[in-house]
């Protein structure tokens, strides 16, 4: 059973639906109306942006036409989004984890130029893991990037 407590509705959903993918769903469907409203595609991400979201970005150092980053979101705050920068995995293609050697990056709202579908996960860390209980985020990229996203 699922509790949606924003549209105040509770469900139930057939067990081969998935819950990621349900959700999934949810989100696609409240997204694509809100991006009905006729801004331009910069501007409705920069408006639907959440806490959490995985965006494509142009890191505000950067000149326009050079390369743009994928981050997930740690804070939303006025004209400004907080991203935490990732980089693809080089032996994992479309899986994407956090960029240990980049710090968070404070961008204006106005940089973030599209959210990225995505879904949320944990792998196993191989190495220094006796036990198999540590683990680390990732995030699977659902259909194609820009040439222009900086892979890392």
């Amino acid at each position: 059973m699922l509790l949606c407590p924003r549209v105040g509705l509770t469900s139930k959903h057939n067990s081969s639906l998935g819950l990621n993918g349900s959700l999934l769903q949810v989100v696609k469907a409240q997204r694509a109306a809100a991006a009905g409203q006729g801004l331009s595609s910069s501007s409705k991400a920069a408006e639907q942006v959440q806490y959490f979201d995985v965006v494509e970005y142009a890191p505000p150092q950067q000149p326009q036409a050079g390369p743009t980053r994928l981050g997930v979101v740690q804070e939303v705050a006025g004209g400004s989004v907080l991203v935490a920068p990732l980089v693809e995995e080089v032996a994992n293609p479309g899986i994407w984890v956090a960029d240990d050697a980049a710090e968070g990056q404070e961008v204006p709202a106005g940089n973030v130029l599209q959210i990225v579908e995505h879904v949320f996960s944990q792998m196993q860390d191989t190495e220094h893991n006796p036990h198999g209980e540590h683990a680390h985020d990732v995030w699977q990229v659902i259909g194609p990037l820009p040439a222009r996203v900086f892979k890392g």
